[in-house]
């Protein structure tokens, strides 16, 4: 009988009882949330969000972006910035946030032109926005960076096959670390 009741709860599916605002910022905020799982216990899990928060599929994007340049090894581009939280500059990839109704592609050709100067053509959007810049083209020779007020990025443009020692002494994104890894041990991936 026990054992009956026990399948009966674990099939059941947890589900969130409510949320409790516990303090909200100009761009996060924090709350609680009380949710019960399949055994019909409540827990409390802490949780932030940003303000700007949309109930869209994507709200922000992330940009993998290489420099290809005829002559030239291609080139991943990455932003170095401070971040206050972790008290260090960090490598990062060109991100940003959404503005409303703005398609993922738009906001990561903008985001990539805001940070770093470059323009770029989007080649892929699942579920990463892969993006490639034609260092051929005139405005991508050293463009300017268009930064929104109050951001500070440099461009740092770092070798595909040397991702890793270009990284050392900053703090970076684990993302950049997956990247890296990824492509230095693509080899054991491959079906040969």
């Amino acid at each position: 009988m026990e054992d009956t009741q026990a399948q009966q709860k674990s099939s059941a599916k947890c589900y969130v009882a409510k949320e409790d605002l516990v303090w909200q910022g100009k761009w996060l905020k924090m709350k609680e949330v009380h949710w019960v799982d399949p055994l019909g216990k409540g827990h409390v899990w802490e949780s932030l969000e940003r303000t700007n928060h949309r109930k869209a599929p994507v709200d922000a994007v992330e940009v993998i972006a290489t420099l290809k340049k005829t002559g030239h090894p291609t080139q991943l581009i990455l932003v170095r910035q401070f971040r206050p939280p972790t008290a260090m500059y960090c490598l990062e990839l060109p991100a940003g946030l959404c503005d409303s109704g703005e398609a993922p592609e738009v906001t990561a050709v903008r985001e990539l032109k805001e940070e770093t100067g470059y323009t770029a053509e989007i080649i892929d959007v699942s579920p990463s926005l892969i993006a490639v810049v034609n260092g051929d083209l005139p405005e991508n020779d050293n463009p300017p960076l268009q930064n929104d007020s109050g951001e500070f990025t440099e461009v740092v443009l770092a070798p595909v096959d040397g991702l890793i020692p270009q990284a050392s002494g900053e703090g970076i994104d684990g993302k950049i670390w997956l990247i890296a890894q990824t492509l230095r041990s693509a080899h054991l991936f491959s079906a040969k």
